[in-house]
């Protein structure tokens, strides 16, 4: 469920805030992404109360970006996978990993994730590139414009 807050804007930055919530949806899409599937995992992984971990599950699954599938009978257990919408958040994910390495933003000695290209197992980043010539373009060069200003 979107935030109120964000209904009557415009813009698919608030679109993606709004889905997302708060840091522990962050951190549940990252383990998610890692492969983490199971309630107890993903509880134990994040080290998030039961009442937050529930509420954070229904709400991505509200906003389409994780499916919920049995596993087990008597009692009911689930996993929860990410689908084609919640895939897409690697970006997002990615992205903030990037950033927080760069600027060391925690007491890290050793970067605690990486991201890797499954074909070749060669590391990844994430780049701008430009549409026209496809090289990339350095942060400091790009500017954020309103579309038809």
């Amino acid at each position: 469920m979107k935030s109120n807050d964000f209904d009557n804007i415009a813009c698919p930055i608030a679109d993606v805030l709004g889905v997302l919530n708060d840091k522990w949806t962050g951190l549940l899409l990252r383990d998610l992404l890692l492969g983490v599937k199971r309630y107890s995992d993903l509880q134990k992984n994040s080290n998030i109360t039961h009442a937050t971990l529930s509420s954070r599950l229904k709400s991505l699954e509200s906003n389409g970006l994780v499916q919920k599938q049995l596993y087990q009978t008597n009692p009911d257990r689930y996993e929860y996978h990410l689908t084609e919408q919640g895939k897409d958040m690697l970006w997002l994910v990615a992205a903030l990993a990037q950033i927080g390495t760069k600027w060391h933003l925690s007491d890290w000695i050793d970067t605690p994730l990486q991201f890797v290209n499954t074909a070749t197992g060669h590391f990844v980043r994430l780049a701008l590139i430009d549409e026209q010539t496809g090289e990339e373009v350095d942060v400091s060069k790009v500017a954020l414009v309103e579309k038809g200003k």
